[in-house]
């Protein structure tokens, strides 16, 4: 989580910094993390019905990651590099729901060109976030 964190606490451009982290994100998964999936995605997909106090913990992380993006939306907004249209912390429970799903997805095809195509996609999406 602090890949996708630590680099957004100071962003006066969350959307630059977010197209640059799953580029790098993508670029730095091996063969293996791609067939393997999301370590927090598989511990909340096999955990979550089982043990109620798992999912609790595995939920915190994700909100934790969700009002870390959220924070950079709206310093985005602040410093206007971050349309005021969106409600920030819809748009990263989003974003967080959408990274998850690209590596589901890449796991259960094995296939790095789907999450290629997931990542090309969000960086569409996060352009239309602008102003």
């Amino acid at each position: 989580m602090q890949f996708w964190l630590r680099p957004l606490e100071e962003a006066s451009d969350p959307i630059e910094d977010l197209k640059r982290l799953i580029n790098e994100a993508g670029k730095s998964l091996s063969d293996e993390d791609v067939l393997l999936g999301c370590p927090l995605n598989n511990l909340c997909l096999e955990m979550s019905p089982i043990d109620d106090g798992f999912r609790q913990r595995v939920n915190h992380v994700y909100e934790l990651w969700q009002e870390g993006l959220a924070r950079a939306l709206r310093i985005g907004q602040a410093k206007g590099t971050v349309t005021l249209t969106i409600d920030a912390m819809d748009c990263a429970t989003f974003l967080v729901a959408s990274l998850a799903g690209c590596r589901g997805l890449a796991k259960n095809a094995q296939s790095r060109d789907i999450l290629s195509a997931c990542a090309k996609n969000l960086i569409r999406y996060l352009k239309t976030l602008r102003p």
